[in-house]
């Protein structure tokens, strides 16, 4: 049984519509006529296959907010049927005729009215919409700027980072494509008209080509970001607020529709369905924490054993305790680990597909325990330039000439590039060919017990 709607994604902008009116053309050669136009795309309805005529204008007094169609959109309208063609669809300010007789009248002759008509109708339409993806794109890269200038060296290793990253890159070239491309239309169809031609005909396959490829980007943007250790451990989480955010998604259109048919102006529409988006995003935001706590735990693992700290005067704390595998451990040093030290090992590799970050660390947690603290990192950054920036700006976070001063070690005995070390810590951080090592060690470590824990990190 063959379906009798069917349901297509809008890809064409203003100046566009010429193209689209040849679209629906050939959607009625398939037998698929044009029956009306929401938020989400075109909406036609099977028919017996056949010729028509399509053609299209725009209204630019008119808005995706009117409740329903103004009283000079209801005059263009009766002009366009005396002239013999009947409305098809419209959204806001785009509208589509389809011919009802066989030698309608045409409807824009004038391609300066038409060009203006273009323009007005653009800045309601694609202006704005890519100056909130920029907008998007900058609220996004402020933080993340500053999470990189916090943790330089591990901020590489989150799939998500870069995931997110790829993908506001991708939507600020899409935005600023589309306007550059719609700027150089309008000059050239200014010089065009002005010397008595006609509009320039738009890149329509090139922009449905960048708006596919945008699409496929925020797929495997998404894929990658399923890859993050982080999304992983709150996979349950992440999973209903995709769902919810994806039932927000679809229904605005629907909403949008209610609440024109319940108010009387515009404003009233405008206001009510910018309330309706505020509240979701509100709303979004609180089951995405609701989801955390409930599904995963606030993101936070198993630990192995809990171990419930003792101090004077009574007070108790609980801390977690893991059993992760770590390359070089106490033991191996030499050291005596009992069961009464209740040692933590800790394993925190991220990895990407541009950088691995591993932070280790064993940690007695017994109140008595004399047992130092061990803790080391190692990061693999793939590009050497890369490499580079996150070591200055690591060096830049960790330099503070009153507080931990930072000495200049000679790099050959540790076979590096670069070493240096934060006396009153200690701490040593040493820049490799490929990778980068933190040592963060207790005062009294020997040269020998700092060259076993080096050793197997550089295997």
């Amino acid at each position: 049984m063959s379906r009798e709607k069917k349901r297509e994604l809008a890809l064409f902008q203003a100046n566009d519509m010429d193209a689209a009116a040849r679209h629906f053309e050939k959607m009625e050669t398939k037998g698929w006529r044009l029956e009306g136009i929401d938020s989400w795309g075109y909406h036609y309805r099977r028919v017996q296959p056949g010729q028509a005529r399509y053609t299209a204008a725009c209204f630019p007094d008119a808005s995706v907010y009117d409740p329903a169609p103004t009283e000079g959109q209801e005059t263009y309208i009766d002009y366009c049927r005396a002239a013999g063609w009947e409305l098809a669809g419209a959204f806001g300010p785009m509208q589509y005729f389809r011919a009802v007789r066989p030698d309608p009248v045409p409807i824009e002759t004038d391609e300066a009215v038409k060009l203006t008509a273009i323009r007005r109708t653009m800045r309601k339409t694609l202006i704005p919409s890519c100056g909130a993806g920029l907008l998007i794109a900058i609220l996004y890269l402020v933080p993340q700027v500053s999470s990189f200038r916090i943790d330089p060296l591990g901020y590489f290793g989150w799939d998500m980072h870069l995931s997110l990253l790829l993908l506001m890159a991708g939507l600020t070239l899409y935005s600023v494509g589309l306007l550059a491309d719609h700027g150089i239309w309008v000059l050239r169809s200014k010089r065009s008209v002005e010397g008595g031609g006609a509009c320039v005909k738009p890149h329509t396959r090139l922009r449905r080509a960048a708006a596919a490829g945008l699409l496929v980007l925020t797929t495997a943007c998404l894929a990658l970001m399923c890859r993050d250790v982080m999304v992983r451990r709150i996979g349950s989480a992440m999973a209903v607020y995709l769902v919810f955010y994806g039932l927000v998604i679809l229904s605005a259109g629907w909403v949008l529709k209610w609440i024109k048919g319940r108010s009387a102006s515009r404003g009233a529409v405008r206001v009510k369905y910018f309330a309706f988006a505020i509240g979701c995003g509100v709303l979004t935001m609180f089951v995405v924490v609701v989801a955390v706590l409930v599904f995963s735990g606030g993101g936070q693992r198993e630990p192995a054993e809990v171990y419930v700290k003792e101090y004077p005067g009574g007070e108790t704390i609980q801390w977690n305790i893991y059993r992760d595998s770590l390359p070089v451990t106490l033991e191996d040093l030499g050291y005596p680990v009992t069961e009464e030290d209740h040692c933590t090992y800790e394993a925190d590799i991220r990895r990407s597909f541009l950088a691995s970050h591993e932070k280790y660390r064993q940690r007695a947690m017994a109140s008595g325990s004399d047992l130092p603290e061990l803790e080391y990192t190692v990061t693999r950054i793939s590009w050497d330039w890369l490499r580079e920036i996150c070591w200055e700006r690591f060096l830049e976070k960790n330099l503070d000439p009153e507080l931990w001063p930072l000495r200049e070690l000679a790099p050959a005995p540790w076979g590096a590039l670069e070493a240096y070390r934060q006396d009153d810590l200690p701490r040593y951080y040493l820049l490799y060919p490929d990778r980068v090592v933190t040592l963060n060690l207790w005062s009294e470590a020997s040269q020998q017990e700092i060259e076993a824990v080096l050793r197997p990190l550089l295997s």
